[in-house]
């Protein structure tokens, strides 16, 4: 089922009229970045200011980041830079320290260059302060430092890193441990599993772990005492759809459970109806969609119907297919289709009048 993150915006609205600052900060910060609900950027700002009036020192500090940027407010960078500073080095705050970090790796934009030292000392004091991106940043820096051939030292460090981050219950951090500990059995701790890091991953509703374990379950990835299952594959990609991850990573997911479902196996049976709901909402941009949505209407075994109106609207898929991006339908593909079904030029002329009608499209129901 799809994620609900209204019953989190009804509650960050009642911290907020409750006048908890906190909670204020967070409904402004959800309202201008869309998160958990639709997005409102002008009362996003008003309440982050708000929080920062009510006395919140992380409201302060991301306005002073903020203005680094210009985003939501006037760009000033030297107030912005001054300001966090103060929060940081005068009144200790960890969030100040971790923007810091941040900008001297030049993550606020190229105009002041990199600071190497300064951002780790900033991130150092941010993960004093128990914040958790920080610590995963550390742990990066430790393998990057590693260089390509790895240095067993430094993965050890940046595990360490990364358990610090799994124990403020990062996802990213039980992510990035989890393939560590792949890669390197070496900096497992006993009692540690791998897999398990994975699947706290998910539940704490990191996407890319989703996706990875429904890649995992899928071919395992070199790693041949995991039981593969299509089911779960199915279940992780469909959830990583329904949650909202999606981004530019949503083909991945797409093109696998189409996949599943088209050949089925592995645990999972053939379904073409499931195949073409799934195809459905996609049909207007994704190649791998009206691919197929093509390929099934065009099946003579379907149990979605075998007519020769099946087969016009799936070759129109394929028309539309092999105009999208990265489509592998060309006109080889086309040929040697019409003529495994013994199309007929009036039915190709059709298919074509179909296509060019607007079909398939995520709107019009794809079966005649």
């Amino acid at each position: 089922m799809p994620r609900n993150d209204k019953p989190v915006r009804e509650l960050l609205e009642k911290a907020a009229a409750g006048g908890d600052a906190m909670g204020t900060l967070r409904l402004g910060e959800d309202l201008f970045a869309g998160w958990a609900g639709p997005r409102d950027p002008e009362r996003g700002m008003e309440l982050i200011h708000k929080a920062a009036a009510m006395g919140s020192k992380t409201a302060e500090a991301g306005l002073a980041a903020r203005a680094l940027l210009g985003e939501g407010v006037p760009k000033n960078r030297k107030e912005g830079l001054e300001k966090l500073h103060k929060l940081a080095d005068e009144e200790d705050l960890g969030m100040a320290a971790f923007f810091l970090g941040l900008y001297y790796r030049g993550e606020f934009g190229p105009e002041d260059g990199k600071k190497p030292e300064l951002a780790r000392k900033y991130l150092l004091h941010a993960a004093e302060k128990n914040h958790a991106k920080a610590m995963v940043i550390l742990g990066d820096l430790a393998l990057y430092q590693g260089g390509s051939k790895g240095n067993a030292k430094l993965r050890l460090e940046a595990a360490e890193w990364y358990r610090k981050a799994v124990g403020r219950n990062s996802g990213e951090a039980m992510m990035k441990l989890s393939r560590l500990q792949q890669r390197d059995p070496k900096t497992r701790k006993e009692g540690e599993d791998w897999y398990q890091l994975l699947l706290g991953a998910d539940r704490v509703g990191h996407g890319e772990a989703t996706q990875y374990l429904g890649e995992l379950h899928y071919h395992a990835m070199g790693y041949t005492y995991r039981d593969l299952d299509w089911s779960k594959s199915a279940y992780f990609h469909e959830k990583y759809l329904s949650d909202g991850f999606g981004g530019g990573n949503s083909h991945v997911s797409l093109h696998r459970l189409f996949e599943i479902y088209f050949e089925g196996g592995l645990g999972l049976d053939r379904d073409y109806k499931k195949c073409l709901e799934l195809a459905q909402p996609y049909l207007d941009y994704c190649n791998a969609a009206s691919l197929y949505a093509g390929r099934i209407l065009l099946h003579p075994d379907s149990p979605m119907g075998n007519t020769r109106e099946h087969y016009i609207r799936g070759y129109a898929c394929l028309l539309k297919s092999a105009t999208l991006e990265g489509s592998s339908v060309d006109e080889e593909v086309l040929f040697i289709l019409r003529s495994r079904h013994g199309m007929t030029r009036w039915e190709i002329e059709q298919a074509k009048k179909l296509f060019r009608s607007g079909f398939p499209n995520a709107s019009t129901p794809l079966l005649p």
